[in-house]
């Protein structure tokens, strides 16, 4: 099955095979808030357990999970259904990088860096993916949908690195963008909208 096939079904994650991370990234994230805020947060901030503590505070162990108080329990619960949803959105491949993971947020970041590589790579994409949003430009025989799709891929794939390009940057793109026939129409829209509140989608 392909992946739009394996995404579709909202009851269940997509799987990720490797290729497709960056449709997988964005669905999985939605999919694991689908479950709970707290279970999306523990893929967020981390999770680690808890520890009891020497009365002098010298020294400590890792608490049983008879001696969790009511909020640990909730918090480990989180973690470890965000881990089995991601375990379970994974194929053998995959798995294997995270097998070992016990925190969800682990096994997240070792997906992530490993399909995204890490900050420094990370910057250099952004980079690059900025030449070419300020490169962009409609081609005179293009259709302007199309052209908005080209523009909200970009803005996609910045958002993707944690990046996200302000809505209204967007649509002042896109109207510098057209070519000379829409020039009324640029004015037009100019003259009747706050472009500042204005999303791409709404132009």
């Amino acid at each position: 099955m392909g992946d739009m096939e394996e995404g579709a079904n909202v009851q269940r994650p997509p799987l990720l095979r490797g290729h497709n991370y960056n449709f997988w990234k964005g669905r999985m994230r939605a999919f694991l808030k689908s479950l709970g805020g707290g279970v999306w947060r523990s893929v967020e901030t981390g999770w680690t357990e808890p520890r009891k503590y020497s009365d002098d505070l010298t020294t400590s162990r890792i608490k049983p999970f008879e001696e969790y108080s009511r909020t640990e329990v909730t918090a480990a619960q989180f973690n470890d259904k965000a881990l089995n949803a991601i375990f379970g959105a994974v194929d053998s491949t995959q798995y294997k990088l995270i097998s070992n993971c016990d925190n969800a947020k682990e096994a997240w970041d070792i997906l992530e860096v490993t399909h995204e590589g890490d900050e420094e790579v990370k910057t250099a994409k952004y980079q690059i993916l900025m030449t070419q949003y300020e490169n962009l430009c409609m081609d005179e025989k293009e259709k302007i949908t199309k052209f908005h799709g080209r523009v909200r891929d970009i803005a996609n794939q910045a958002a993707r690195l944690n990046e996200p390009i302000p809505e209204n940057k967007l649509v002042l793109k896109v109207l510098r963008s057209l070519p000379k026939e829409y020039e009324m129409d640029v004015k037009a829209i100019r003259r009747s909208h706050n472009i500042k509140n204005m999303t791409l989608d709404a132009l």
